[in-house]
C-alpha cells in the first residue's frame, strides 16, 4: 500500500487581509511570482467565523468554530511545564497598552520589553488587590501573563473573548470579554478597571514612563476555553513556526500532541524538511506587524522572503508530487492550488494577490 503524501498547511495570518484596501488606496500590487504561480488555479473552503491565527490553527485540529478557544490552558502549559488544577480556569492576561481617543479606546501595543523581575513586580502588585476576590495573577513569560480563577459555577465556558491578536490597532469596544451567562458572578469591566488603576500606580510603569518607555496600562483577557477531548480529531504530525510565532507553534503543537520547531531566520537556507505523513502545520506571522501597521514597504520585504524561500521550495514539492499543500490566510479561507492542464495552461495568468 503507497502511503499518503504528507499535507502541508501554511498558515500566513494577513497574507490577503489588507491587500484589497492597498490596492485601492496605495495602489499597492505586492510582488511575489512563486505565490501567483501556484495560484493560478485552486479551491477554497471559507468558514466566516474562523478569523486570526488562533482560530485557524484550533480549526485545523478539529476544535468547533463556536467554541471559545482553550489557547492559556495549553500555552500555560508550555510555560510552567504542568497543567492548572481542574479546580481553576485559566485565561491568558497580557500586558497592553491603550490610548484613549475622542471616541474611542484603541489597543496601540502588545507590551514585549518588560524584563521578568518587573513582570513578576507587577503581577504581585495585582495579586495583592484580587486575592481576596479569589483570582491569581500568574507570571508565564515576561510578556505573557494569566489570570486563574476558581470554579464555582456551572461547568460552561465563563467567558467569550477575543484573541489579542484580533485586537490590535483597533477599537476595543466591540471586542471586550463577557460572561458567557446572565447568571455569571463575574465582572470583566469592574476586573479590567481595577486592573487598570493598580497598573497606574505601580512602580514599575512610573519608571518606565521617566524613561520614556511605553506602559503596561491594562491587560487583554483571552483564550479561556474549556479542553474537550475530542479537540484533536484532526492530529498534527510536526508544526513547523518562524521566531515571531514561537509561542503559538508551541501552543498548538501540546494541543495537538506533536513535535515542534523553528523555521530558519534566513529563509533563503530553507531546505524541504522531512515531512511526516498527515498534517504538517507551518506558521509564517512576519507578515503581521507590517500588515496591521500598514508598512507597505516592510510586507513587501517580507513577503519577497517568503516567496523565495519557503513558496519556492513548497511549489516545487508539490509540481513533483511529493506534497499536498493547503494555503491559510487566516481569514476564513483554506486554499488548495490545482495543477492547471498542460493544455489550457496558456489561458491561466498568474493572478494578482489581491484578487485572490
Amino acid at each position: 500500500m503507497i502511503p499518503s503524501k504528507p499535507i502541508i498547511h501554511l498558515c500566513i495570518p494577513q497574507l490577503f487581509q489588507p491587500l484589497k484596501l492597498w490596492s485601492r488606496d496605495f495602489r499597492f500590487e505586492p510582488e511575489a511570482p512563486e505565490l501567483s504561480l501556484l495560484l493560478r488555479q485552486f479551491t477554497s473552503d471559507k468558514t466566516e467565523s474562523v478569523l486570526g491565527l488562533d482560530a485557524s490553527l484550533f480549526n485545523a485540529i478539529g476544535m468547533a468554530e463556536s467554541k471559545e478557544l482553550p489557547v492559556a490552558y495549553y500555552r500555560y502549559q508550555t510555560h510552567n511545564n504542568c497543567q492548572l488544577s481542574a479546580e481553576k480556569t485559566i485565561l491568558c492576561a497580557d500586558p497592553i497598552h491603550l490610548e484613549v481617543g475622542m471616541n474611542d479606546i484603541t489597543l496601540t501595543e502588545i507590551i514585549t520589553d518588560l524584563s521578568e523581575a518587573e513582570a513578576q513586580e507587577i503581577l504581585d502588585e495585582l495579586n495583592a488587590h484580587f486575592k481576596q476576590d479569589g483570582l491569581e495573577f500568574i507570571l508565564g513569560s515576561y510578556q505573557h501573563w494569566y489570570l486563574a480563577l476558581s470554579n464555582k459555577g456551572p461547568q460552561e465556558e465563563p467567558v467569550k473573548t477575543t484573541p489579542l491578536s484580533e485586537v490590535l490597532r483597533k477599537n476595543i469596544a466591540s471586542f471586550q470579554p463577557r460572561s458567557a451567562t446572565k447568571t455569571s458572578a463575574i465582572n470583566w469591566q469592574v476586573i479590567q478597571n481595577e486592573a487598570q488603576m493598580i497598573l497606574h500606580a505601580s512602580t514599575v510603569n512610573q519608571q518606565r514612563e521617566m524613561a520614556g518607555l511605553t506602559t503596561v496600562n491594562s491587560l487583554w483577557f483571552w483564550g479561556g476555553g474549556k479542553v474537550e477531548n475530542e479537540i484533536s480529531d484532526k492530529k498534527l504530525a510536526h508544526v513547523f513556526c518562524s521566531e515571531n510565532a514561537k509561542s503559538s507553534g508551541q501552543t498548538i503543537a501540546k494541543a495537538a500532541n506533536c513535535d515542534w520547531q523553528t523555521l530558519p531566520e534566513d529563509l533563503g537556507r530553507f531546505r524541504l524538511p522531512d515531512f511526516k505523513t498527515g498534517r504538517n502545520l507551518i506558521i509564517f506571522d512576519q507578515l503581521f506587524n507590517p500588515a496591521v501597521h500598514d508598512s507597505l514597504e516592510q510586507y513587501q520585504q517580507e513577503l519577497s522572503k517568503l516567496n523565495e524561500g519557503i513558496i519556492k521550495v513548497l511549489r516545487a514539492a508539490w509540481q513533483a508530487g511529493e506534497i499536498e499543500l493547503l494555503i491559510d490566510g487566516c481569514d476564513g479561507r483554506v486554499i488548495q492550488p490545482l495543477k492547471v492542464p498542460a493544455w489550457k495552461f496558456w489561458k491561466h495568468t498568474p493572478p494578482l494577490l489581491h484578487d485572490v
